[in-house]
């Protein structure tokens, strides 16, 4: 279990997996490569439709928020020894995490739940069960209130 995806997704979680992802990449020696998925431009278009024409110019600002703070977070890595790859695509979240995966070759896919309730999956789903349910390789669920217990490194 020596290449494993981190798919991040910035919540209070980020922290306990990104800390999770250290330790078990020490523990095999391990390579972590760091995904985060955001929405992709048909996603958003029913804003644009509706006349928003600063959104994609805002989402663009978004967009390299994140990529700066997914490279953060790699060097982290790299810091407590263990070589990091930041990737950020764009599109569906569970089926980029699970093609992601497969062309990676990962042996393990670390990341977080975040316990929105039954309802809440009920009507929008939840990554981490999909990913779950479809992954071809071990799966790692952080649970929601690993924040609150979190040791830094």
């Amino acid at each position: 279990m020596n290449r494993i995806l981190v798919p991040i997704d910035f919540s209070l979680t980020t922290q306990a997996v990104v800390n999770a992802a250290i330790q078990a990449a020490r523990l095999v020696d391990g390579e972590v490569f760091l995904l985060h998925v955001a929405p992709s431009e048909s996603t958003l278009s029913a804003a644009y439709e509706a006349g928003l024409n600063d959104v994609r110019h805002w989402r663009a600002e978004d967009i390299l928020a994140e990529h700066r703070q997914i490279v953060e977070l790699a060097q982290r890595f790299e810091e407590n020894g263990v070589k990091a790859t930041a990737l950020l695509i764009q599109g569906k979240t569970v089926d980029k995490i699970l093609s992601k995966a497969e062309s990676l070759h990962a042996t393990l896919i670390i990341m977080a739940s975040h316990g929105h309730g039954a309802l809440y999956d009920l009507m929008v789903g939840s990554t981490a069960e999909g990913v779950l349910r479809k992954a071809s390789v071990p799966v790692l669920i952080i649970p929601p209130n690993a924040h609150n217990s979190d040791q830094s490194e």
